[in-house]
């Protein structure tokens, strides 16, 4: 191979490997071919990052077959006119390039150069635009499960009150559905704020929760502090790994959300210790009862994710 084509060669794939390794997700589904045409811009002159060889076998060998033809021949001038473009990525990613002139190189190798910079920062805002879809998805789902759940939780708590009104349990009950309330309207809020679109199961969500806190009230205190108990326990752990989740995410920036999830997280907090405190431990089948209920919170947070 000519020592120009075989330089090329090597300057294209330390290129193509890094724009790979920089944007693989959204270059997933583009073809190699594609990839080469972006590396050989060719404005007026059709025969620019064309090389000449004579020899057959070079050409079988020609990596860029289709996009480079190589061909040999006596005439030096030829090559020697051949602008080269060398791209140099800096750390951020693509966006810088310079060229390595050869004799009587024409200076509209410069248009070249600024391509090469359009194309390399159209890849960058490309990613960043996946990148920021993802990221509003993320909330999406966030505010979806949540309003969810805390729609639940007022069930629970209605269905609770219902059955234990007139009980010493019952204004304790009804101190923990005054701050689920608070927790429902704020997540109300947040689904117009964001524009999220709501689980499709809500009038599900509303029997289920309801029908657990009454069910679990209709078998005594205890056992309405052990569903209590249950229910906060997942909800806490669930709030734990969103605001994982945010936090991690490089396109964090909603420092309200992470504040509001923070809050209720210690008010839920609240409300598994209170039920640990009002003797929910003592409820007849406590493990089995528990277990049952945080499965099926479980279960319920896994669908509101995606339905």
């Amino acid at each position: 191979m000519h020592p120009d084509a075989q330089d090329f060669c090597q300057q294209f794939s330390i290129l193509q490997s890094k724009v790979l390794a920089k944007y693989d997700d959204l270059l997933l589904h583009i073809s190699n071919d594609f990839l080469r045409t972006l590396a050989i811009i060719r404005l007026k002159n059709p025969s620019r990052g064309v090389k000449r060889s004579n020899n057959e076998t070079t050409k079988k060998k020609n990596t860029l077959d289709g996009i480079v033809d190589i061909v040999e021949v006596d005439d030096v001038t030829v090559v020697a006119n051949t602008p080269v473009l060398r791209v140099k990525l800096t750390p951020e990613g693509c966006d810088e390039a310079q060229n390595s002139p050869r004799p009587n190189q024409p200076d509209e190798l410069g248009k070249e150069i600024k391509m090469q910079r359009v194309i390399s920062r159209s890849l960058h805002l490309s990613a960043c635009s996946r990148s920021s879809q993802r990221y509003s998805e993320t909330i999406d789902r966030i505010i979806r499960v949540d309003h969810a759940g805390e729609l639940g939780a007022n069930q629970i708590y209605k269905g609770q009150l219902a059955v234990l009104g007139n009980t010493k349990a019952g204004k304790t009950i009804e101190h923990m559905w005054e701050q689920e309330k608070v927790h429902k309207a704020e997540f109300d809020r947040l689904m117009n704020k964001y524009r999220a679109r709501p689980t499709a199961l809500l009038p599900l969500w509303n029997i289920a929760g309801f029908a657990l806190g009454a069910g679990s009230a209709l078998l005594g205190e205890k056992a309405a502090m052990a569903c209590t108990v249950a229910v906060e326990s997942v909800i806490v752990e669930h709030y734990n790994d969103q605001l994982r989740e945010l936090m991690e995410n490089p396109d964090f920036k909603d420092h309200e959300l992470l504040a509001t999830i923070r809050r209720f997280r210690d008010e839920e907090q609240e409300h598994h210790d209170i039920g640990m405190s009002e003797g929910a431990e003592q409820a007849p089948f406590y493990k089995a009862l528990t277990d049952v209920i945080k499965f099926g919170c479980r279960t319920a947070i896994k669908i509101a994710e995606r339905v």
